[in-house]
């Protein structure tokens, strides 16, 4: 039985990313994008707040994606990870600066 995500509090997310089981000895980093559910205002508002959320992760998606993994030993991978998501993005272009 799969578990449901009921919560998106940043201290209840905190204890599941440490709770997660991956198999091997992956390479994570956080991501974070201000939360679009939270944007109160016009639908019109709303509906930027989603489209900036969803620009700003596929940028980083295609950073990632572009890495020359088999290149880069595991602290390098590391760097580059947290690099990518420290990226302030251009949500309107999906360009880093």
């Amino acid at each position: 039985m799969r578990r449901r995500w009921t919560s998106s509090s940043p201290s209840a997310i905190k204890r599941a990313a440490k709770s997660a089981r991956w198999p091997g000895n992956p390479v994570t980093a956080h991501w974070g994008v201000p939360d679009p559910a939270a944007v109160e205002g016009r639908e019109e508002q709303r509906k930027r707040a989603f489209l900036d959320a969803l620009r700003s992760l596929e940028a980083r998606i295609k950073l990632f994606v572009s890495l020359p993994v088999e290149k880069l030993d595991r602290l390098a991978l590391k760097r580059e990870v947290d690099q990518i998501g420290r990226l302030r993005l251009d949500a309107t272009e999906g360009r880093a600066s």
